[in-house]
């Protein structure tokens, strides 16, 4: 890159690689996906030439996240991530209409079913959020068979959310170390005392996701 840099450039590419790390993180981009993006950023810091097409990076809501963060608490799924998929059927039943409380309810009836735990003839679990949220009618369902099982929603603290994820950052890092990538277990690391700073500040209330 030239030595004489604009500074609105060096905050295009500062917000870039932001962006980047943040899509990382979340589980949003594949490997290839994040290779590329890093190849072109390179380019441009090299080149001086800007990228045509930035990362595709779609603004998660804190309610969508909360709702995912509630059914990994649910059904105790820690490893999961919070895939573009998953984010675009939460999305889709907000905008039809349903409650936050709707699809809470929805996601305590389907752990309330045994048929969708697993106990069936084919013995596999049929409980992901994109089931539980594939339409309104599956949402309906499963929050009425909620409502008539009597069955009570699960209080999910803040220190249960942030430790699910510090699980899953602690064995990620691990699989960082094992393959040698030293920059990839930085950023768990990172991650991890983000969210142990914030469990800190926040005290550790008790809070109902959504």
């Amino acid at each position: 890159m030239p030595e004489e840099i604009e500074k609105i450039t060096l905050r295009e590419i500062a917000a870039r690689l932001s962006g980047l790390v943040h899509a990382s993180l979340v589980g949003r981009l594949r490997s290839s996906e994040i290779v590329a993006e890093l190849r072109a950023v390179a380019d441009w810091i090299e080149g001086g030439t800007k990228p045509a097409r930035p990362v595709k990076e779609e603004v998660t809501t804190q309610v969508e996240l909360e709702l995912f963060q509630y059914w990994v608490a649910r059904f105790n799924k820690p490893r999961t991530r919070f895939t573009p998929e998953r984010r675009r059927v939460l999305r889709a039943r907000l905008r039809d209409g349903y409650t936050p409380e709707d699809i809470r309810r929805a996601i305590d009836g389907c752990k309330a079913s045994p048929f969708h735990n697993g106990e069936n003839d084919r013995e596999t679990e049929y409980n992901d959020i994109t089931l539980i949220c594939r339409n309104g009618t599956n949402v309906e369902r499963f929050r009425d068979a909620a409502k008539e099982g009597q069955i009570r929603p699960l209080a999910v603290t803040t220190n249960e959310v942030d430790e699910a994820q510090v699980e899953r950052l602690t064995q990620d890092g691990q699989e960082a170390l094992k393959k040698g990538d030293m920059n990839a277990y930085n950023r768990t690391q990172e991650e991890i005392r983000r969210l142990r700073a914030g469990g800190r500040d926040a005290g550790g209330g008790q809070r109902q996701a959504g």
